[in-house]
C-alpha cells in the first residue's frame, strides 16, 4: 500500500512528463517550421497556443485518467470504482501536467524579444525534467540519475520528433 504522501506519485509524474513533452513538442513544432522560413509564427502565437494546447490536453489527461480509473474499478467489481476516488487521480494528472508543461513555455512568457528564446526553452523543458526526476528519486529512493535520465530521453525523442517534423512541413 502506498503511503498518503506518494499516493499520487504516478499521476505527477505521468502528468508531469507528459506536459512537458507535449507542450516542448508544440514549440519545436513551431521553431522547426520557423528554421524553414515561415515568418508568421511569432513567441506570442507560440506562447497563445502553447497555453490553449496545455489546458487542453491537460483536461483531456485528467478526464482520461478519470475514465481509466472508473473503467478499472468496474471491471474488477472493486471500489476503484468510487467517484471522488476517480476524480482526485484526475485533478493530480491535470495539476501536474499544467504546472510541469508550462515550464517551455516561461522564457515565452518573459523573453518575447530573445533571439534565443528557444534555446531557453530548451533549458526550462531540461529544469523540468530534472525537478520530475527528483520528484521520483524523493519518493522511491531509487537512483537518481537514471529517473531524470528516462525523462530526458522521452522528451528529447519527442522534441526532436516535433522540430523535425515542423521542419519537413514549413
Amino acid at each position: 500500500m502506498k503511503n498518503s504522501s506518494a499516493h499520487y506519485l504516478q499521476e505527477i509524474i505521468y502528468g508531469g512528463n507528459d506536459g512537458v513533452v507535449t507542450t516542448f513538442a508544440v514549440i519545436s513544432s513551431f521553431a522547426g517550421a520557423n528554421q524553414s522560413g515561415v515568418e508568421t509564427i511569432t513567441p506570442t502565437l507560440i506562447l497563445v497556443l502553447g497555453i490553449a494546447s496545455l489546458f487542453a490536453d491537460g483536461a483531456s489527461m485528467g478526464l482520461g485518467n478519470f475514465l481509466s480509473i472508473r473503467a478499472e474499478g468496474d471491471l474488477n467489481n472493486s471500489s476503484e470504482s468510487k467517484l471522488t476516488h476517480s476524480m482526485k487521480h484526475g485533478i493530480a494528472t491535470l495539476i501536474s501536467f499544467i504546472i510541469f508543461g508550462f515550464f517551455p513555455l516561461i522564457p515565452y512568457l518573459f523573453l518575447k524579444e530573445s533571439s534565443n528564446i528557444y534555446l531557453y526553452s530548451i533549458f526550462s523543458t531540461f529544469v523540468a525534467f530534472l525537478i520530475l526526476g527528483i520528484t521520483r528519486y524523493i519518493f522511491t529512493g531509487k537512483n537518481l540519475a537514471k529517473s531524470i535520465l528516462e525523462n530526458l530521453i522521452v522528451g528529447t525523442i519527442s522534441a526532436a520528433i516535433g522540430f523535425l517534423i515542423g521542419r519537413m512541413l514549413g
